[in-house]
């Protein structure tokens, strides 16, 4: 619904990321070329849209 895709490369088995807890993740942006930027690695409060909006709705429910 929200047109966020989300993809799980590796699946946890840890605790859920839940809205309000603070979350690290590292990152990498895929380019329009198909290269792969950089990985980021950044620490936000998840569900107030504090850093990326979409990351509010792809990484709820995802497991470390």
């Amino acid at each position: 619904p929200s047109g966020v895709v989300q993809e799980d490369h590796i699946l946890g088995n840890g605790q859920r990321a839940v809205t309000g807890k603070v979350i690290t993740i590292n990152y990498s942006v895929k380019n329009v070329d198909g290269t792969f930027s950089n990985e980021i690695t950044k620490t936000f409060r998840l569900g107030i849209s504090e850093f990326i909006r979409a990351f509010d709705y792809g990484i709820v429910g995802m497991r470390t």
